[in-house]
């Protein structure tokens, strides 16, 4: 409560609004269908297409496909070397890749074992093959 007592209010006056300043206000008219045609005007204008979208995923979905090459992120995995560019496409498969080793990892983990469609192989050796 210490904060509240320290702070002060600052003392400064409003000057009352006074309809007198406005000559003849019943005088005044107003076209009200130039009002009501410049607010559907407004109403009328969209930047673009915002698109049918009702999840997230969607969008996601809908970018991969439509900006599959153009650049998503710049990268740079150290100092010394230069940025990698990643693409909408790139992005979107490490994403699938992430969310179905999570899915594995989960079945695992609740079963001890993994589906019977999931064949695991051991990776080549860099030798050659034996």
């Amino acid at each position: 409560m210490r904060i509240l007592k320290d702070f002060k209010i600052p003392n400064f006056k409003l000057k009352k609004i006074e309809m007198n300043d406005i000559p003849d206000i019943e005088k005044v008219k107003i076209d009200y269908e130039k009002v009501k045609e410049a607010g559907e005007k407004k109403s009328k204008k969209q930047p673009y297409d915002a698109g049918t979208f009702t999840t997230v995923k969607d969008i996601f979905v809908e970018s991969m496909k439509k900006y599959a090459d153009n650049t998503l992120v710049l990268q740079k995995p150290s100092h010394k070397e230069p940025y990698k560019e990643i693409t909408y496409r790139q992005f979107g498969e490490d994403v699938v890749s992430f969310g179905t080793k999570l899915l594995l990892e989960i079945i695992f983990s609740i079963t001890g074992c993994l589906p019977s469609f999931i064949s695991i192989t051991p990776p080549l050796s860099t030798s050659g093959f034996t």
